[in-house]
Formats: C-alpha cells, structure tokens, sequence
C-alpha cells in the first residue's frame, strides 16, 4: 500500500471520527485495503465508539496479537474490558488450571525454545559422562513440553464472542440449553463438530456455542 493511500485512508478515517459517523466508518473499513493490524484496531475503536463491546475486544485482540503499537491497544482494551467488568471469571483458579492457560496461551516455538534449553543445560552438566541408556532418556525427557503441547493442547483456541450467544448441552439446539453467554467473553475453545464448539474456559460457560457470532483469534 502506497505512502499516499496510507494518508488518504488516516484522513477519512479522522474525518468520520470527527463527525461521529462511526457505523459509516466501519463500512468504509470493510472496503478499505488498510494493513490488517490497522485494519483490526481501526475496526476496534468505532465499534467501542457504537458500544459493540463484543467487537471491539475481538478486533483489539487481534490488532494486540498483530503487534500493532501495543500501548495503544492495551489502553483499549483495557477500556473495553473495564466497561465489560467480567473479565475476571477469565482468569485460571488453582494450580491445575495455571498449568492449562500456560500451556494453552503460548505457541509451540516457545515449547520447542525450553526443550532446546533444556537439552543444552543437560548436555554442559552431563558432558563429563559416558553415554549410556539413562543418558539418552534424560536428554529425551527435555522435550516431554513440546509433546504435551502438541498432543493435548495444539487444537485449542482462544475466541472472543461477538454478541450473546445460547449455551448448550450438546452441539445441537435440541439439547438442553444451560444459559446465554455475554458478549465481549474470551473462550479458549476445544473439540469442533460442524459449527459448533465446545468451550473449555471459562468454566462457568463449559458448554457447545454455535461458531457464528464468535472471533477467533
């Protein structure tokens, strides 16, 4: 995208902020060519601008994720999640459910990065001594994290929901509905059938959603 675009696109984007034309705003940014961080912090600001609070977390989530200017979006969010004021049923309870989020919240490279540290602090410490069978094993339990990470934990995503959304028992509307879950909520999100998921976390919401009316991220 040219230097010229970039500065068209800044001024209409002031320009419909100025006039409060915010849902305007937003459907020139469905056409607009903007990088998508930009795109995704631009779209977080009019929808918490038109009170979407669902939408507005979701794309400042994702513009965080993108490293755009993570002041800024910080500052967002932390508004948005501040006005939404149950982000703190999020949060893990005890020790089994640390254990989780962590595995869940970081990228099989920074798995792959402590198994590699680990291997290289073991080979320093046992680089004195002979190779036998119990060598081996030691230096293969150094990548024990990156295989609970990609057997166990790989498919699980984290979404935020756009709007509220039924809770079921099973992935079907025939089953016994268990609540409504609120918009603006992040889920880390497990098994899929068809369009619908199963929802990990928050506990409170263990249930099926359909997958419409939630952002993945």
């Amino acid at each position: 995208m040219s230097h010229s675009s970039i500065e068209h696109g800044e001024k209409a984007l002031l320009d419909f902020y100025k006039n409060e034309q915010f849902q305007e705003a937003l459907d020139w940014l469905q056409e607009a060519t903007l990088p998508a961080p930009a795109l995704h912090y631009n779209q977080g600001v009019f929808h918490y601008k038109l009170n979407n609070l669902g939408q507005a977390r979701f794309h400042f989530e994702k513009a965080q994720k993108l490293d755009f200017s993570p002041h800024l979006v910080e500052e967002n969010l932390s508004l948005v999640k501040k006005q939404l004021g149950y982000t703190h049923m999020e949060q893990p309870v005890g020790p089994w459910q640390s254990t989780q989020f962590f595995f869940w919240n970081q990228s099989s490279e920074v798995f792959l990065l402590i198994s590699l540290l680990l291997l290289l602090s073991l080979l320093v410490l046992l680089r004195k001594t002979f190779w036998n069978f119990s060598k081996v094993l030691l230096l293969s339990l150094c990548f024990v994290p990156l295989l609970v990470k990609l057997v166990f934990f790989s498919s699980v995503q984290k979404a935020v929901v756009l709007d509220e959304r039924e809770l079921y028992s099973g992935p079907a509307q025939f089953f016994e509905t268990l609540g409504v879950v609120p918009e603006g909520v992040m889920l880390h999100l497990g098994q899929r059938q068809k369009d619908w998921v199963f929802v990990l976390h928050p506990k409170a919401y263990r249930g099926w959603l359909q997958s419409e009316g939630i952002g993945t991220l």
